[in-house]
């Protein structure tokens, strides 16, 4: 029976370290051997128009300059508009979005009076926009005067159907409180690059910039808190191609606040796990999606019922020496991040123990969203996450 137990551990060691440390790796070494050239447009060809769409709730301290910054990008004026649905905002965001369409003939606002939600508030957009691509976006979200441009080159190619932008922190690299996760999305971003480049099959672009072919665009459903990621597995469940730009940089601030973040990644996990029982059929494909899907999602997703059977496992192989030395580090790592979660009260920082805690609480919102997820998402309406 303990080699059973041995067995268990050990798997679960290795689907932790392949999914957050070796599949990475992997990719790096694969994507050296890889030369795809696809078709992209020059700045001189005839570029498509461009919807860029937004859904907003209570975004009065950035909307303008985020629409500022979208008008300020160097793709050609008559060949972009901006289309923003406010979903029922009781700040000033009604009265400065109605200010800005007044002077700007290109910015179309639009008023929900009642809370929609945000996919319910992206269909109505997306059915009137006129652009041949769209690009969605969040109102916290800033662009690079070339961002545009580098989204919209690949849609030369007619199997591209979504292409991902780079979402950079605008924090410097000395704040504290926000390493962790500039860390992260960094390496998420480079990640999802070579699945692109290997596959043409990117594990979900950010929702907060993605362009979208028109015609690509499937409506997502009620209730949906994942719309993101739902249109991406539609995308790729149809055979097309999800790519991940590098140089399409858009830039946000990072949340230094845990609260927030822990809020923010349940709902994130719920509508994971939502996407995974709708999309299962698509993790048994044979070109890559689904090696890509299982590697870099499901298994991250799967990580709290890893910890769990590691610490069951290792409960019961505390007899042996090196296993009872493992069951210490297991135990004396919660505590760390008990004593870290202190720390941040008095607002002290060490960079070990935030990317520990940064670990743990990412799969304690995964534990959480999973159930969450079981009983039933009853409204896709949300708060904004505090930056």
């Amino acid at each position: 029976m303990e080699l059973v137990f041995e067995i268990l551990f050990w798997s679960c060691v290795a689907a932790l370290f392949y999914t957050y440390v070796g599949f990475h790796i992997l990719l790096e070494i694969w994507g050296r051997l890889v030369t795809r050239k696809r078709k992209k447009h020059s700045r001189t060809d005839n570029l498509p128009k461009v919807s860029v769409l937004l859904s907003v709730y209570n975004e009065e301290a950035v909307i303008v300059e985020k629409i500022k910054s979208t008008f300020d990008t160097d793709y050609p004026a008559d060949k972009l508009e901006v289309i923003v649905g406010s979903d029922r905002s009781n700040d000033e965001t009604n009265n400065l979005l109605k200010r800005m369409a007044e002077d700007e003939p290109r910015l179309q606002f639009v008023d929900f009076p009642n809370r929609q939600g945000k996919p319910a508030v992206i269909n109505h957009l997306v059915s009137i926009a006129s652009g041949d691509v769209l690009i969605m976006t969040d109102a916290k979200v800033y662009f690079k005067p070339y961002t545009i441009y580098e989204l919209i080159k690949h849609f030369k190619a007619d199997d591209v159907a979504i292409v991902g932008g780079n979402i950079c922190s605008r924090q410097k690299k000395s704040e504290e409180g926000v390493a962790q996760e500039k860390m992260y999305m960094s390496r998420e971003m480079r990640v999802k690059y070579l699945e692109g480049k290997i596959w043409g099959a990117v594990a979900g672009v950010f929702g907060a910039c993605y362009a979208i072919r028109k015609e690509d665009f499937r409506p997502v459903p009620p209730r949906y808190l994942v719309d993101d990621y739902y249109i991406t597995m539609k995308a790729l469940s149809e055979n097309r191609k999800v790519l991940q730009d590098l140089k399409a940089i858009c830039t946000e601030n990072v949340s230094p606040h845990i609260q927030e973040e822990f809020r923010r990644k349940i709902r994130i996990a719920t509508g994971n796990f939502q996407n995974l029982r709708m999309f299962k059929d698509v993790l048994i494909k044979r070109n890559g999606v689904g090696f890509s899907i299982v590697s870099h999602k499901v298994l991250r997703w799967l990580g709290p019922f890893f910890l769990i059977l590691m610490g069951l496992s290792l409960v019961l192989l505390a007899k042996t020496d090196i296993y009872r030395w493992f069951l210490y580090l297991y135990l004396v790592s919660f505590a760390a991040v008990s004593f870290d979660l202190i720390l941040m009260k008095i607002n002290k920082h060490f960079i070990l123990l935030r990317f520990l805690t940064h670990f743990y609480v990412m799969n304690l919102a995964l534990f959480i969203g999973f159930f969450k997820s079981l009983k039933g998402v009853k409204t896709s309406a949300w708060e904004p996450t505090k930056r």
